[in-house]
């Protein structure tokens, strides 16, 4: 099997981009997350972007000044490992999920950033440094590790890369909240097979930490939402659909509740986790939702 090339690309303008994008133009939940990681930026968060904006690039530039010596030790340790499993990675994902990659793939480019969290711009994707130097680690290792990283969001590629394969028709029913969530469940989904299990050293993965409190009901039977559709890939595979099978399926069905979906989205972006500590916001959001 063909697999792309990945490569690594230090690009600080790049991540002060994002810093702002998410600061400025995101959703509250990605704000806050980013301010109660670096509570130095509240202030500048509270003027308008074009006059916060120099604020926010000069604490990330002085920042990487001051922990260079630290984001250096920790992108070798990303190249090492990339060039000792990236490909063993791909060539699994590409496996379970029956994507073959074209010949010409220009391949995979990732940044490492000091946001709190992971962003995506295909075929480019960041990786937080965030949680590793926090707790001055030397490796990129454990549950977020560079190679999970890799299959989470190169899973995400390949999502996008099936949908784009459907009629235009079909496309149009589906909500960017939809796609968002139908992403972030199927990363998990897959990940979590013995396949992908074996190459990343890594049982029971999580995944995006909005799933950890989703929920479901089937037939008077509630589970977590990311629980329910790794059963229902397992029954699909073990009766021989394929993965563009299962996909139709699991889109159709994700589709059928798209409005609480909404509002479990539009809760979670507005809130976070702190709603997990409002007994009135954690009842709404992990009240099941109904599959019919």
């Amino acid at each position: 099997m063909h697999v792309p090339s990945v490569h690594i690309r230090k690009d600080v303008d790049a991540d002060i981009e994002e810093f702002l994008r998410f600061l400025y133009r995101n959703t509250p939940e990605k704000r806050a997350l980013v301010i109660r990681t670096y509570p130095e930026l509240a202030k500048a968060v509270e003027l308008p972007e074009e006059q916060g904006s120099a604020q926010v690039t000069g604490f990330v530039r002085r920042y990487y000044r001051e922990h260079a010596e630290a984001v250096d030790v920790l992108v070798a340790d990303m190249e090492a490992r990339l060039a000792s499993d990236a490909a063993r990675v791909l060539a699994a994902l590409g496996t379970e999920m029956d994507y073959a990659w074209p010949s010409d793939a220009s391949g995979y480019i990732v940044i490492p950033t000091i946001l709190p969290f992971s962003p995506l711009r295909e075929p480019v994707f960041y990786f937080s440094l965030e949680r590793f130097l926090r707790v001055r680690a030397t490796t990129v290792t454990g549950e977020y590790s560079i190679l999970s990283t890799l299959a989470h969001e190169v899973s995400h590629f390949i999502f996008f890369a099936f949908l784009r394969t459907l009629p235009a028709d079909v496309q149009a029913l589906y909500t960017n909240d939809l796609v968002y969530l139908a992403k972030e469940i199927l990363a998990p989904v897959v990940m979590n097979r013995p396949r992908l299990e074996q190459v990343l050293h890594l049982t029971d993965y999580g995944g995006n930490y909005l799933l950890h409190h989703l929920v479901v009901s089937r037939d008077g039977k509630a589970e977590n939402i990311v629980r329910f559709f790794e059963n229902e890939y397992e029954q699909a595979r073990e009766s021989g659909a394929s993965f563009e099978d299962f996909l139709a399926n699991y889109m159709k069905t994700l589709a059928s509740i798209k409005e609480p979906l909404h509002e479990r989205a539009t809760l979670w972006n507005e809130h976070g986790a702190s709603l997990l500590k409002d007994e009135t916001l954690r009842a709404r959001y992990c009240e099941p939702i109904v599959l019919p």
